[in-house]
């Protein structure tokens, strides 16, 4: 085993974690955990957020182990921090993107640009466009509606982000806002805003259209999004502070985000021609497997359902098979 890849939670319960997203306290909290088990992001002094080269986690990398116990897979050769690897899947589609697009919604709504009616109305009106946008680009789009509950708004001094169920939703609706922001007037909250939504899609269309390796020109644009991606997001979240508006929040997944960027970086500096890309460590696949696994569960028996799962997925699986040698 090489490495275990999956969202926060879990790589924070198997790897006995010491540091993880739940020790998240107060800025400049004296009993600050840290949030990271790759650094000390999120300690006192070391802002997780901070995303300049000379931020301070930066020299903590690696430095300090994080764990509170010995794990069940610490007995494995090559066992370190390390192995836990964030997954671009849950840090961007259902992480910090997620947040983005959510608030990059409600933005539309509070500069009076979704039309009018109350919130409802206006969510529904800009769900409408983002239907008409991803039929006209053939884009997937899963969602069946924008709800306060789908943009976390249940009152205003929440912070908004998109909880819809599929990941890949949060990609179309990055694309709708590029097409939205590209329409405003410039100005500075918005195009922050509009910068981060574009180095978003960027980066994400820079990792997805590659495979295992990435030419290190390529790798070199997509690592240049992602950082781009961050300055503008940190810039929006500003921009609304002085705004008095719950808007962009500073969530541990940036932080996440900002070491999957510094992998790429450090492969980078080796010199290399091809780097290994960080999607190795996304869950989707994985993911859409169980799913699938899971919608067949349904539909037998609770006595036998194992047997009949697994015969219900091998008979599924070989008439797919047998379309393929066709």
């Amino acid at each position: 085993m090489m490495a275990m890849k999956g969202d926060w939670p879990i790589l924070a319960k198997v790897g006995l974690m010491e540091r993880f997203f739940g020790r998240k306290t107060r800025s400049n909290a004296a009993n600050a955990g840290g949030i990271c088990h790759l650094c000390l992001g999120g300690q006192d002094g070391f802002p997780y957020h901070d995303f300049s080269a000379e931020a301070r986690w930066r020299t903590t990398y690696l430095r300090h182990d994080p764990f509170k116990g010995v794990g069940p897979l610490a007995c494995l050769p090559h066992h370190s921090p390390m192995f836990y690897r964030f997954d671009v899947f849950h840090c961007c589609h259902k992480g910090i993107m997620a947040e983005l697009a959510g608030s990059a919604l409600v933005v539309l709504m509070d500069l009076g640009l979704a039309g009018a009616g109350d919130v409802p109305t206006q969510l529904t009106a800009l769900y409408n466009e983002m239907v008409t946008f991803c039929s006209r680009n053939r884009i997937p789009l899963h969602m069946t509606d924008l709800t306060r509950q789908l943009v976390n708004l249940m009152k205003d001094a929440d912070y908004p982000c998109g909880a819809w169920f599929k990941g890949a939703d949060t990609s179309a609706a990055c694309r709708f806002l590029e097409f939205r922001y590209a329409q405003l007037e410039p100005q500075a909250y918005t195009q922050a805003i509009y910068e981060a939504i574009c180095s978003a899609n960027q980066f994400l269309r820079g990792l997805y259209g590659h495979g295992l390796w990435i030419r290190a020109s390529d790798a070199q644009m997509i690592q240049a999004s992602g950082l781009k991606f961050v300055s503008q997001y940190v810039t929006a979240a500003h921009h609304a502070l002085v705004l008095e508006k719950t808007r962009f929040k500073l969530a541990p997944k940036l932080h996440a985000l900002l070491h999957i960027i510094q992998y790429l970086r450090d492969e980078l500096a080796t010199g290399a021609q091809w780097v290994q890309s960080p999607i190795q460590w996304s869950t989707q696949q994985d993911e859409d497997f169980v799913g699938k696994i899971s919608k067949l569960s349904l539909a037998v028996s609770s006595r036998t359902v194992h047997a009949q799962t697994m015969a219900k997925y091998a008979t599924n699986f070989w008439e797919h098979w047998k379309d393929w040698k066709s």
